[in-house]
């Protein structure tokens, strides 16, 4: 869906620029998670899913093995 329904839990640690998702997914249900990138940042890596960034656009998406909770960690470089 559009509306964010997946995402159970989202928070942001500004010590370290890292930003985390959790969402509940369905096994073989592909999902995209799509984030806007300001100017001052960029992304380090990704873990939970398999990203690309294209201007200013991050996407991650993951096909879940199984039904459950997924959690994807973002690390960004940037103003702090």
């Amino acid at each position: 869906t559009q509306g964010a329904a997946e995402i159970k839990d989202m928070y942001w640690d500004e010590g370290t620029n890292a930003l985390t998702v959790i969402s509940s997914l369905i096994k073989e249900d592909a999902y995209t998670l799509t984030i806007y990138v300001p100017d001052d940042y960029s992304v380090i890596s990704c873990f939970g899913g398999k990203h690309k960034v294209q201007e200013h656009v991050l996407e991650v998406t993951v096909l879940p093995e199984k039904d459950g909770e997924h959690r994807i960690q973002i690390l960004f470089f940037g103003a702090k």
